[in-house]
Formats: structure tokens, sequence, C-alpha cells
């Protein structure tokens, strides 16, 4: 058949629709010709985004495996298909196909452009925090519709807003974690609707620490603190005296210890967790500080027996009155048993806290008493220690010490071999400290007649007479 003309063919579909209506049309014998609704169609777009021009999506009818032909088995025309709305396509056929389709497609407004989001607060989310949405308009916009959604465990709580402006200030934050934004533009008679454009904003998701300070001996500080999920790191800051002391923690430990500390000045501790997320990095929000003053000095010792000082019966006849904690003391009397020469210092921190750790168990088992033994007597404890593996809990026997071989033990439980002294004098336990390379020797006064600087582990002597070890 012959095809008709693009001239033609719009004469043709204007006859057709405004003349003939929706009623059959018969350009060809009607016996033999098929009516489009027998046919099946397909549009190439059913939703389509405003762009300013007009918008034709493509037509494709078929009847079995043959693909109908635009001219020669029927003529269309596109109708409202320029700006937001309905649109349709006004098919009719011609020759041997009679009949109209009127398939329909939307027009939608076009989508906003740069859609961002950015929180805006502090690291802790404060009242007056808030997420602020900005974005580029869209043509033929009568007003934006934003969704904002926030999951909460498997749940997300969904609320809608809206705006003619082209940003949005959320404030409705209900902690830290992810939150979602779905921006639409919508407009025209149709009240059309845009695709959606989608944003989100991390407000820090780490949150604050609950941390707490102890100190468990003297000159000994742990600061421990819950759990913070997704932390990689800690970080945990000192003040005091106005300056700040830092220190990183892994993200799978949950405490820090520090040592050496003035035991009467105040430290205040705060913790904050840090981790990188999707590739931002973020330093959670301090948490409340904490204060302490270190433990004051304390001293484990070997006090006296039961009828004095030999000929006593084994074990701890008072109680844990014979091997037992104290108050740090001082006496400038020379021939007083306080009247402390020196301070034998760890150089190794962690060996200090073993040693003060197992002078504190000695103290606590019922089953080592005091006695001055002569001779291989004051070995007893020394030799039971390294039976139990160095553990003075594990000590079951009824036993008996004096005070240098009691802190000659503990220092044994620490990694650090010293013989057990033959006395209390100087002589007999200053050179074997010293010989063991592990110790400093501390004469200075600050020392020796204030407990303020003395710190867990220490060693107390005044020689001839009494030690002791600050726990």
């Amino acid at each position: 058949m012959k095809q008709i003309s693009k001239r033609n063919k719009f004469i043709l579909i204007l006859l057709i629709v405004l003349v003939l209506g929706t009623g059959s049309v018969l350009l060809a014998d009607t016996a033999r010709a098929t009516n489009l609704s027998k046919c099946r169609l397909k549009i190439s777009q059913r939703e389509c985004t405003y762009t300013g021009k007009t918008i034709k999506p493509e037509v494709k009818i078929t009847l079995g495996t043959k693909t109908l032909k635009e001219g020669e088995d029927y003529v269309y025309r596109y109708l409202n298909n320029k700006n937001p709305g309905k649109a349709r396509i006004i098919i009719a056929g011609i020759h041997d196909y009679t009949g109209f389709l009127k398939p329909a497609f939307r027009i939608s407004v076009d989508p906003v452009k740069e859609l961002k989001a950015k929180y805006v607060g502090d690291e802790d989310v404060d009242k007056d925090a808030y997420i602020k949405l900005t974005w580029k308009p869209s043509s033929l916009c009568d007003h934006y519709q934003i969704t904002a959604v926030k999951k909460s465990g498997k749940s997300s709580i969904k609320k809608t807003y809206n705006t003619r402006k082209t940003s949005f200030k959320f404030t409705e934050l209900d902690g830290s974690g992810k939150y979602s934004f779905i921006v639409n533009a919508i407009g025209g008679p149709a009240r059309s609707r845009s695709d959606n454009v989608k944003a989100t904003a991390m407000v820090n998701p780490l949150p604050k620490p609950s941390i707490e300070v102890a100190s468990p001996g003297a000159g000994h500080i742990t600061v421990t603190w819950d759990e913070v999920p997704k932390a990689q790191q800690y970080v945990v800051t000192e003040t005091s005296g106005g300056e700040q002391e830092t220190v990183t923690v892994s993200g799978d430990e949950t405490e820090a210890h520090f040592l050496r500390r003035d035991c009467e000045t105040t430290y205040d501790y705060t913790v904050r967790a840090v981790a990188t997320i999707e590739g931002q990095t973020y330093d959670g929000p301090e948490s409340d500080s904490h204060s302490i003053s270190p433990e004051s000095a304390r001293i484990g010792q070997a006090i006296g027996g039961d009828s004095g000082h030999t000929g006593n019966k084994t074990g701890d006849q008072k109680g844990g009155g014979e091997i037992a904690t104290g108050k740090w003391s001082y006496s400038s009397k020379h021939h007083a048993w306080n009247n402390w020469t020196y301070v034998a210092r760890f150089k190794d921190p962690e060996k200090a806290a073993k040693a003060a750790q197992a002078m504190r168990d000695a103290c606590e088992n019922d089953n080592i008493g005091y006695d001055q033994k002569p001779g291989d007597g004051r070995g007893e404890l020394k030799k039971l220690a390294a039976a139990a593996d160095w553990d003075m809990t594990a000590i079951s026997r009824k036993c008996e010490t004096s005070c240098s071989p009691l802190v000659g033990a503990c220092v044994c439980c620490a990694g650090v071999d010293l013989p057990a002294p033959g006395s209390t004098g100087d002589s007999d336990l200053l050179r074997p400290l010293e010989r063991t390379g592990e110790f400093e020797i501390l004469r200075d006064s600050k020392y020796t007649k204030s407990k303020r600087y003395l710190q867990e582990g220490d060693i107390l002597v005044s020689p001839g007479r009494h030690t002791g070890m600050v726990i």
C-alpha cells in the first residue's frame, strides 16, 4: 500500500480525532480490517522527566510476529507531552487496521540537583544540633517534600515535611547514628512528583563513654569504661595542674593504667572513642570528667608474733595481725623501727606492681606468721613461694617469716631473684637489691620522711630495724 506523507498523516489523525472521535474509522474494507485492540502495544517510557521540550516516547505495535508500521498500518499523535502531568498518545488504525489506542504516560517534575546533608553541632548531640539540607531548585516546582528516615534497631522512624524553599533544617535528632533523607519536587496541575534524590548525614556514631576511676594501690590509678560500639581506639586524657597527658588504647580494651603518681595531687580523667566509618573519621564526645587522688601509701609488713620475736607458733595467730598492712608512718628517732633511711624503687613499674600484689596476698594468707628464726629459717617463705609458682595465695602450709625475708620473697614473686636476707640490717638488704640492677636507691628526705612521693612496690628500709613494702 502507498505510504502516507507526514503532512497528510497529521491531517488524517486530526480528522480522526476531531470528526470521528472515539468511533471506529473505516478506511478499508471493514470485513477484513483488524481492530488495534487485538494488537500488543509497547511504549518505550511510561515515566518521563520534564526537560523543557516535548517528550515523545517510541511506540511499537505488534500482532503476533508482525510489527505494524507507522503510516501504513496506523498513525498517531502526542497530546500534552511537554509540561509535568499526564500525557497521551492517540493512535488510529488505517488501511487494514481500525480502531483507536489511547495509552498514557506521565511527565514528572525534574528532580532536585546537588542535594547535600550536613550535621551542624558539637560532638555531643545537644538540643541545638541539627542537620541542614540544601539543593538546587527544580523547574516548574510548587514545593518540595522531604522524607527523613532514622533506623533504630530493626525498625525505622520516618517523618515527612514540606517546604517551598531550597533548604531545610532538620532538628528532630534522637541521638547519634545515620540519618537518611529523600527529597521530591512536586508541581504541575496533577501534583506531579519527581524521582527520589537521596542524601545521608552521620551524626557522630560514637556515644559518650561511661567511665570509672579507682586507685588500687599507692601511686596507682586505673581508668575503666564501657565498651563503645564501632570504636577502633580510645583516647584517655589526664589533666592535673593545668597540664594534660593523653594515652591511646586499642578499641578492644576498656581500661588504662597510670603508675608513679603523686599521692597528694588530684588527677582528672576523660575518655573518648575514635573510629573511621565509611571513609570518615569521627572523634566521639568526651566522657564526663572523673577526679581522683591516688591511694595514700600503705605498707605491707611483718609486724610481730603471738608471743614476741621468736618462739611463736607457725601461721598467723593474730587473725591476720602478724603479717599485715598498715598506714605509712615515720619517726625521726634514731632507734625507731620506722626511721626510714632509704627507699629501693623498682625500675620496672610492672615488676613493682607484681611485688606489691604478692605482699597484699601474703598479708591476707593466715598460713604465713611471724618469727625471727635464725639461720635457714629465714629462707622458708621463699622456698614455699617458689613451690607455689610464686603465688602467695597458694601457700597452704603454715610457716613463719620476718620483715626482710617477707620483702625478699615478694621481690622474687616479681621475677627478680633476691637471696633470702640473713637479717633486717642495711648490709643484708641494700647490697642484694643493688646487685640485681633492678632498683634505684632513693635517699632524699621527700621519699624517706614523706609518703607523698612513694609508689606501689617501693621498699622502705630502716637499717638493722625494719623493712616494708608500699602497696
